[in-house]
């Protein structure tokens, strides 16, 4: 399941938005993939970006807005909410910035939300119990003729890789569980706002199980 919303926002939001990241973010950091296998993890190529994050209580209320009306469009089934922080991936030619097929709902979080040898038993049983994500969305940050490569590749059903020309302000939302991904960029730099989220019920007895535990969830 996927759809494909045109200019979900303008050049000027998305310009505030990167503004706004500026702003409040600790700065560029370097992703990896993780491949896991129970307490053995370990970091691979299959992807090669930078990244900036924010929590999502410091995105402009509008911006929300516009995601989740774009997320209910596409499943009306439930509702959602945000519990991970959003972040800005940056894909640079000289290192042919991508990540390689793959999904985004993850098997566990332990190694997903901070360094676990500054976390408690308590932190780390939590952010296993965090609802897995449900839906993921992926918003152009650039337009295609500021690089050649990095093409956003999805599998509409037939799990085949099918290219989506995505522009500034254009976004795609699909399930978290739907095979996508990014080719290499060849040339100039790509930026993505990658965000995810989770069912809104799920969400709120988590966070109701983390207050009563005294765990903070932001």
């Amino acid at each position: 399941m996927h759809r494909v919303f045109k200019e979900l926002f303008t050049s000027a939001e998305v310009d505030d938005l990167i503004n706004t990241f500026n702003g409040s973010s600790k700065g560029w950091y370097r992703l990896g993939a993780i491949n896991s296998d129970g307490p053995s993890v370990d970091y691979d190529s299959s992807r090669k970006a930078l990244a900036q994050a924010m929590h999502p209580d410091k995105v402009p209320v509008h911006l929300k807005d516009k995601v989740l009306k774009a997320v209910q469009q596409t499943d009306k089934t439930r509702s959602f909410d945000f519990i991970e922080q959003w972040a800005i991936n940056k894909y640079k030619d000289s290192e042919k910035g991508h990540f390689y097929w793959h999904k985004d709902r993850l098997d566990f979080f332990i190694y997903h939300g901070g360094n676990v040898n500054k976390q408690t038993a308590e932190q780390i049983f939590m952010n296993n119990m965090r609802p897995q994500r449900e839906m993921s969305v992926s918003v152009a940050l650039n337009d295609r003729s500021d690089y050649n490569g990095g093409q956003f590749v999805i599998d509409v059903g037939d799990g085949k890789k099918t290219p989506l020309d995505l522009y500034k302000g254009d976004a795609v939302v699909f399930d978290s569980d739907t095979m996508h991904g990014v080719e290499d960029v060849t040339q100039g730099t790509r930026y993505a706002l990658v965000i995810w989220l989770v069912d809104k019920e799920k969400s709120l007895q988590w966070k109701q199980l983390c207050l009563e535990q005294g765990i903070e969830t932001t």
